[in-house]
């Protein structure tokens, strides 16, 4: 295996967390099972998404979960930008029933947040000005 190919293997993914994480799920969980995927997300998430965790069905379809101990970890992949989009942690026992449509909400806010930051970085840029020719 080449260097190259060893690289590719273990780069890291970009994290990306819904804002809403800490301030009502670290709440809801607790410190320790919030250690217990902040654990998971680290080793697993951030160098092979796709490879753990299960696809998710309607309305979340096109997401993941990743079960860890007592805890479900729901996230997205975006292989495009290299990133994993991380919505909501919460306990297996009541994450389904009562969350569904929160999840929803967090991923189309944090979609928001991708999108006018791609877009402030397109009016940020500069024009684009041809060479004359002399």
């Amino acid at each position: 295996m080449s260097k190259r190919e060893t690289r590719a293997e273990t780069s890291r993914w970009r994290l990306r967390f819904s804002p809403r994480i800490l301030r009502e799920d670290l709440p809801a969980i607790g410190d320790a099972a919030f250690q217990i995927a902040r654990k998971a997300i680290t080793e697993k998430l951030a160098t092979a998404p796709e490879q753990f965790g299960a696809p998710l069905r309607s309305p979340l379809v096109g997401m993941r979960k990743l079960r860890v101990s007592h805890v479900r970890i729901v996230y997205r992949v975006d292989v495009n930008r290299h990133e994993v989009h991380i919505f909501m942690i919460g306990a297996r026992r009541d994450i389904w029933v009562q969350n569904q449509a929160d999840i929803v909400e967090r991923a189309e806010e944090l979609r928001r947040e991708l999108t006018g930051q791609v877009e402030a970085a397109q009016d940020a840029a500069p024009p684009a000005h041809g060479r004359k020719n002399r």
